[in-house]
């Protein structure tokens, strides 16, 4: 028996204008995958689509089987690993939010417990057998242009096909609750820290604001952080803060001072200072260098 961690991706992974977005097609043959880190693997989304054969994962230390032509939609807290023992063919594509959210249609997709956010920390959807050789198709079609040096050119074909991936989630998924057993009380404070962050975050960037919310002592957060994102409860609400703001920034003509009010910031330098501190650029600069790739 193999494991070969998937968590740690791709060293081809590529960046347009700090959004990341990759794929990797995974011919197995008893022989350790290619990987290298890349930063922040929490703030990723995940998916494995499944070819002609099944395989087999550990999920959060739990073995997993995924049958052909299914699709795994992984949440960012859930460590995988991939075990086989025979010949097998996938694709694994790994995206940021930045990369896919324009809308609030995307951000419903992205939020839905049938993709990313099932509280066990996956789900799968098998595809159904009129719709697979389409589906196949399409996840042949991303892995031939993310060859292609300039992907801004593709972006939005990028987008519009992992918009179907998702919206196969949400047509054609189910709930499962016979597999709460799966979500262990770190990873339960987690997802609902997670929730209270998005629905605070205009208003509220302090942990004990958080830990109050959930019942627990600042430490209890920090260490379920800790365990399950490799972060602390601070790191991940200044992350959340930079991604709506980069969304803003690049989908949205509102000013940086109109960013900076709706972040709940009431001096727009204050903003812009945080927002250089996180990404080494300002702004105004965030959003030029990307018009300008595009």
């Amino acid at each position: 028996m193999f494991f070969v961690n998937l968590l740690r991706l791709g060293s081809n992974t590529q960046y347009l204008s700090n959004m990341k977005f990759g794929i990797l097609e995974i011919k197995y043959s008893f022989e350790p995958l290619p990987s290298s880190p890349v930063s922040d693997n929490a703030s990723l989304y995940r998916a494995l689509i499944t070819d002609t054969e099944e395989i087999t994962l550990q999920i959060d230390s739990h073995p997993v089987t995924i049958p052909p032509f299914s699709i795994l939609y992984i949440s960012a807290e859930a460590v995988i690993s991939f075990v086989s023992g025979h010949d097998c063919h996938f694709y694994f594509l790994y995206f940021s939010e930045v990369f896919y959210r324009r809308t609030s249609f995307d951000e419903d997709l992205l939020k839905s417990e049938l993709t990313f956010n099932a509280a066990r920390g996956f789900n799968i959807v098998t595809i159904e057998p009129e719709l697979q050789p389409y589906f196949i198709s399409q996840v042949r079609f991303l892995n031939e242009i993310y060859t292609t040096k300039n992907l801004v050119v593709f972006n939005d074909l990028i987008h519009s096909v992992i918009k179907q991936l998702l919206l196969v989630g949400t047509l054609m998924g189910t709930k499962d609750e016979s597999m709460n057993d799966y979500v262990d009380l770190d990873h339960e404070i987690v997802r609902s820290f997670r929730l209270l962050v998005e629905e605070h975050l205009s208003t509220e960037k302090s942990v004990a604001f958080y830990a109050e919310k959930l019942g627990v002592s600042s430490r209890r957060l920090s260490h379920a952080c800790k365990t399950v994102l490799e972060t602390t409860p601070k790191q991940f609400i200044s992350r959340c803060i930079i991604k709506e703001a980069k969304r803003r920034l690049l989908y949205t003509s509102e000013s940086v001072r109109e960013i900076a009010w709706k972040l709940g910031y009431e001096e727009e330098n204050n903003f812009s200072a945080f927002f250089m501190k996180e990404t080494k650029l300002s702004p105004s600069t965030y959003r030029k260098a990307y018009h300008k790739g595009a």
